[in-house]
């Protein structure tokens, strides 16, 4: 097609949801710009629409042709190859759900307030680190107090025990930025991008950070499709964390969460691969006033890997440290569970033997 007067700009512009343009405006373009294929007409279309704030521009794509079961199968190969590439999540009841931290996937780590997120997205840094993967961490609200955290849950020290020698301890594979390096989601990207380093788990504390102002459930959508697209094309799993719609207190009471609980753009559950919701349990439902028990439930509410399902937990008091049930009752330790993993996973480690009458079925 070529345009040669501005009522062809006009009208073709219109087709990409643009008006409101003045002929004078448009007249510019048509004497800047030769018009002699869709591509040019695009790319101005594009400066139009960054000019109207009001407009995005979209360009037109072709209807795309349907895959072979040939072509999903050996894509769904590749993902089961990927997820057994996946480190632990260190709770073994979890990885029967959702596989370990996949890359690839965008997990959604939510929860009511003062919960235990960053407990446990620390407790999380921890267990994979121990593993001796890389752990990139945007400590956005807890800034520089998160090495508290983190120390704390890999010692299961009260915060107010902590040692110097306890917080300084560093195995290399835990890094950290703070608000001050990131101020906006582009930097964030840049920084991911640009490293030299691969990290097996990203963790952004917190997701709200980035959104502000007007127009927040755009902005929402946007950033989450953004980190969509950083674990694909990174190959890197990414645990964002964020608020969970709030609720009055009498209806805290019985409370089993669903995705639809999320605080914000349905973006956020449905562009994230996974959805983990932490709870805990109260003591005493019929007081006017209950409080906070040491039992939770981590709720997985939506995952690619796996079935839905729940995770027990155990939150120490004044401590980041959570374990399982599993880990709190004795059933099986962290350490026996990594051997166990790995013996399944990756048959070749030189991690030792397992028994031989421990099942598949039971690990994975």
């Amino acid at each position: 097609m070529k345009i040669e007067t501005v009522q062809q700009l006009e009208t073709y512009s219109k087709r990409f949801g643009l008006t409101g343009f003045s002929e004078k405006e448009l007249m510019g373009f048509l004497t800047k710009f030769k018009f002699e294929s869709n591509q040019v007409i695009d790319d101005v279309l594009y400066e139009l629409s960054i000019r109207n704030e009001n407009f995005k521009f979209v360009p037109e794509k072709e209807i795309p042709k349907p895959r072979s079961v040939r072509q999903v199968s050996e894509e769904r190969i590749y993902e089961k190859a990927i997820e057994r590439q996946a480190p632990s999540t260190g709770w073994s009841e979890l990885d029967r759900l959702i596989k370990g931290f996949i890359p690839n996937h965008l997990y959604l780590f939510t929860g009511d307030t003062n919960v235990g997120k960053t407990s446990c997205a620390c407790v999380f840094a921890n267990n994979v680190a121990s593993q001796g993967k890389n752990v990139l961490y945007f400590a956005l609200e807890p800034e520089n107090t998160v090495v508290d955290y983190i120390a704390s849950a890999r010692t299961g020290k009260i915060f107010d025990d902590l040692t110097e020698d306890d917080i300084l301890a560093d195995d290399g594979h835990i890094e950290v930025y703070g608000k001050e390096n990131v101020r906006k989601i582009e930097d964030l990207v840049k920084i991911i991008e640009s490293s030299s380093k691969h990290y097996d788990l990203i963790i952004i504390d917190h997701i709200g950070y980035f959104i502000g102002g007007r127009d927040v459930y755009t902005q929402q959508s946007d950033v989450v499709k953004i980190l969509a697209g950083l674990t694909k094309k990174n190959k890197v799993a990414i645990l964002m964390i964020a608020h969970l719609r709030k609720r009055p207190s009498n209806k805290k009471a019985g409370y089993i969460p669903t995705s639809d609980d999320v605080s914000g753009s349905a973006s956020f559950k449905q562009d994230s691969t996974d959805v983990m919701i932490l709870t805990k349990t109260l003591e005493d439902e019929e007081s006017d006033n209950p409080k906070y028990s040491n039992h939770g439930v981590l709720y997985v509410t939506k995952t690619k890997s796996g079935p839905n399902g729940t995770v027990d937990v155990y939150f120490h008091e004044r401590s980041a440290k959570i374990e399982t049930l599993g880990q709190k009752t004795g059933q099986e330790s962290q350490k026996e569970y990594y051997k166990k993993r790995n013996k399944i996973y990756n048959p070749d480690s030189w991690i030792d033997d397992i028994s031989e009458d421990t099942e598949q079925k039971d690990l994975v």
